[in-house]
């Protein structure tokens, strides 16, 4: 990936947090129900978590069709992280810091970022 690609992908993922951020600002303050997540009180889901990771995959949907994004609520695509990481990946926590956002507290945000994991083999500094 040449520093072009890499400002275009980070400008990306800073448009796509703050599209998530508009959802944020959207419900501050609301009272929100909560998808508990396998009876653990602790840890939930809400609505917000939902529609800011589909603000975020329709940001970078606009501007790398076809590419895949791995929300924290993507828990079916969780096993092909690995081979997805080969070619490139999108991720995102949409709202991370969800027990805070409900409590009122000041303490979440947004994470998007793409992976591209590249195995290039070295030895003693020369390429093997």
């Amino acid at each position: 990936m040449d520093l072009a690609e890499l400002r275009r992908r980070r400008e990306v993922a800073i448009e796509a947090a703050r599209a998530a951020a508009g959802v944020h600002m959207r419900y501050r303050g609301q009272d929100l129900h909560r998808d508990v997540h396998g009876g653990d009180h602790s840890d939930y889901a809400t609505r917000v978590d939902f529609e800011s990771q589909d603000a975020v995959k329709a940001v970078v949907a606009r501007h790398f069709p076809g590419e895949i994004v791995i929300g924290e609520e993507d828990t079916d695509l969780y096993d092909r992280v690995r081979d997805l990481t080969q070619t490139g990946v999108w991720f995102t926590d949409p709202l991370d810091g969800t027990a805070d956002f409900v409590h009122g507290h000041p303490g979440f945000s947004a994470i998007v970022s793409y992976v591209r994991e590249t195995v290039e083999g070295r030895r003693a500094g020369k390429k093997a």
